[in-house]
Formats: structure tokens, sequence, C-alpha cells
């Protein structure tokens, strides 16, 4: 297998959709793999392209078949999302070069449980330069309500703890302080993994 897979975490708000979309354009090698979620679908997004939307049930018959490489229920929405064993290992397979957003813990189950070589996969950490920035940055959001806002500070405050606690799993960590500069670490960061 020569494909790579790049897990990208961070709490809600420091930019990881936006880097994501950016190394997508820049990096033709590189796809996006199309996870799994039990939340209601967004106007603007499409099933099996942004996201495979399923019933809860069928959600956690996948998880309980083991098929899920990667799993987490984000606290904000109660929603589960989770990425297909199946479909990472074919596309790494396949010599795929493939980004996908997960959590702090995937990343270490990952490794504690040797789901994939280590020599496959590069986790890659996003911060904003605090966490009052990350709060700001949230806030000035227009798609999301004052309710949901409110939920997201408190998991962002979750999130940096579990940042703390995982913080050995990560390969590499960018503090997105301007997303131009940011963007292009990514960029570096992504080619020289797929190089090696």
């Amino acid at each position: 297998m020569k494909g790579h897979f790049f897990m990208i975490i961070g709490p809600s708000g420091v930019g990881k959709s936006e880097l994501i979309k950016f190394v997508l354009k820049e990096i033709p090698a590189l796809q996006k793999s199309v996870s799994y979620t039990t939340r209601n679908i967004r106007k603007n997004e499409k099933d099996k392209i942004d996201y495979h939307f399923i019933s809860k049930k069928k959600y956690l018959e996948m998880l309980n078949n083991n098929e899920m490489i990667m799993h987490y229920q984000y606290a904000v929405n109660n929603e589960y999302y989770g990425t297909s064993k199946k479909e990472i290992i074919e596309k790494l397979q396949n010599n795929l070069n493939i980004i996908d957003e997960t959590d702090e813990k995937s990343v270490s189950d990952m490794i504690k449980q040797k789901l994939l070589d280590k020599t496959l996969f590069t986790s890659i950490y996003i911060l904003t330069p605090s966490e009052i920035e990350n709060i700001n940055r949230l806030k000035k959001r227009k798609d999301l309500s004052e309710e949901e806002i409110i939920k997201r500070i408190e998991n962002i405050k979750e999130r940096l703890k579990l940042y703390l606690k995982y913080k050995k799993y990560f390969d590499y960590e960018l503090i997105n302080d301007n997303f131009e500069k940011t963007s292009k670490e990514l960029k570096k960061i992504i080619l020289n993994e797929m190089k090696t």
C-alpha cells in the first residue's frame, strides 16, 4: 500500500473545513474520504459527496459489526460520525491519498489498537492562537444559531482538554492565525508525507 491517510483534528471554529477545501483544490492527488453521519443533511450538502447520511439504527449496526475505522459522537448535536474501515483500506491499497476530519480519541485508538500501520497515516491538529480567538470566530459565523454557538463554545473547552490528553499522538500541530500561511503549511506537510 502506498496511499496515505491524513487525519485533521481540532475544535469547532478553527478552520478545519476551509483548510481541507484548500488542499483538495491545490493537491489533485488528494481526495476527501466520505464519512458516515446520523445528522440531518444541510442545505447545499449532497448525500454520498459531503457525507453518507444514514439512520442511527444503520450506523449502530455498522459500528457493532466493526465496520468503522474511526468513530465518535459529537457532543454539540449528539449525532454520530464515522469512517468506513473498508473504504479507507481499499483506497490505500489503490495508492490513493485521502483526507478526513476526526476527533482526538480516534487518533489514539488508531495507534493503540493498530487499526492501520503507522506509516499509512498522519495526524494534524489545528488550533487557533487562543481559546478566546476560537470563541470569537464562532460568534462571527452566520450559519449557526445562538444555541448552536453556546453548545460549540462548551465543546471547545472539552476538545481542548482532549487535545492535552492525547497531544502525544499527533504528528503535527498548526496554529491557524493566518489562513494563507496555515493553508500553505498544511499543503507542504501533506506533499512531504506523500513523498515518503
